[in-house]
C-alpha cells in the first residue's frame, strides 16, 4: 500500500513540468507570465513574427530590457523591432536598440520617457527565424525607470513554445 502511494506521488510530480508550460506557476513565485502571439510555432520557421504584450509599471519608463535564452539569440535584429502603444495603436519613438549577443539581451531605449500610467505596450519583432530546437524558451522583460538611482524592475516573462 505504501509503495502504491509513492508511485502515485512520483507520477504526479513527473507530470508537473507539463502543466508549467502553459504559463502556470505551481510552486514558488516568479515573474508573472505575459501573453504573446506568433505566426507559427514551428521550429526553424523563417520570416516569422512575434507580438509580445506587457503592462508598464506605475512609473516613468526610459528603457526596456529583454533577456532571452541561448537558443533564441539569432531572432532579434535592430531593424525588426518596434514598440506600439496598445491603446492608441501608435508607434513609440525609439532612440536606440542595443543587442548584446554574448549577454543574451536586448535593450530598447526610448526617445522620450513613457509616463507611468499602467500603459500596455506591444513589442513587434518581424522577419525573424524561429530557433531550430523545439522547446519552451523563457524571455524576461525588465523596465528601467527615471528615478535618481534607477534599477531594472522585472515586469514579467514570455514562455515561447516552439514545436
Amino acid at each position: 500500500m505504501k509503495n502504491i502511494f509513492y508511485l502515485i506521488v512520483l507520477a504526479v510530480m513527473m507530470s508537473l513540468p507539463g502543466w508549467g508550460q502553459n504559463n502556470i506557476i505551481l510552486f514558488g513565485k516568479g515573474p508573472p507570465p505575459l501573453s504573446y502571439t506568433t505566426g507559427t510555432k514551428k521550429s526553424g520557421a523563417r520570416l516569422n513574427y512575434y507580438n509580445f504584450f506587457l503592462r508598464l509599471p506605475n512609473k516613468g519608463v526610459a528603457e526596456l530590457q529583454i533577456v532571452y535564452p541561448e537558443g533564441m539569440g539569432g531572432i532579434f535584429q535592430e531593424d525588426s523591432i518596434e514598440v506600439i502603444d496598445s491603446l492608441t495603436g501608435k508607434q513609440i519613438p525609439i532612440k536606440e536598440i542595443k543587442i548584446d549577443r554574448e549577454g543574451q539581451g536586448v535593450r530598447i531605449l526610448f526617445a522620450e520617457v513613457i509616463p507611468g500610467n499602467k500603459q500596455t505596450l506591444e513589442i513587434r519583432v518581424t522577419g525573424i527565424n524561429n530557433p531550430r530546437n523545439s522547446g519552451v524558451y523563457e524571455l524576461v522583460v525588465q523596465a528601467l525607470g527615471t528615478e535618481a538611482s534607477p534599477l531594472f524592475q522585472t515586469l514579467g516573462r514570455w514562455l515561447v513554445d516552439i514545436n
